[in-house]
């Protein structure tokens, strides 16, 4: 099956088309977090938290929370090559639930991306 053929059938499937832009959404909303809180400076921002050894927070450059977008984009773009696969292997309600599904997850990573930007805004 050729991918405009896929692209077309995904579009008319109302509730994959609208998981779809949900998915959308929430990246697009990564991306104005990111824009919004992502600042660069000389100061070393926390990264990590570890109750294990000396070290309890580790720090790296401003630049790393660039990381946190790099994974969302990534974790959504393979979630939509999955489910697009799903989708032509004549599973469309599955393809939705899992969409969904991934939407719910993909929020959870904005709002724990939101609290370490807050941290990262606290500290610097």
């Amino acid at each position: 099956m050729n991918i405009k053929n896929t692209f077309s059938q995904a579009i008319k499937n109302r509730s994959f088309f609208l998981s779809s832009i949900a998915l959308g959404l929430v990246l697009f909303a990564v991306f104005v977090v990111a824009a919004i809180e992502i600042r660069p400076n000389e100061l070393q921002v926390p990264i990590r938290y570890s109750a294990f050894g000396i070290t309890n927070i580790y720090r790296a450059q401003w630049y790393y929370e660039f990381e946190f977008v790099i994974f969302a984009i990534v974790a959504a773009l393979s979630v939509y090559i999955i489910a697009l696969k799903l989708f032509i292997t004549k599973t469309p309600k599955f393809a939705t639930y899992f969409l969904w599904f991934s939407t719910v997850l993909l929020t959870i990573v904005l709002v724990v991306t939101i609290a370490i930007f807050r941290v990262i805004s606290v500290v610097e």
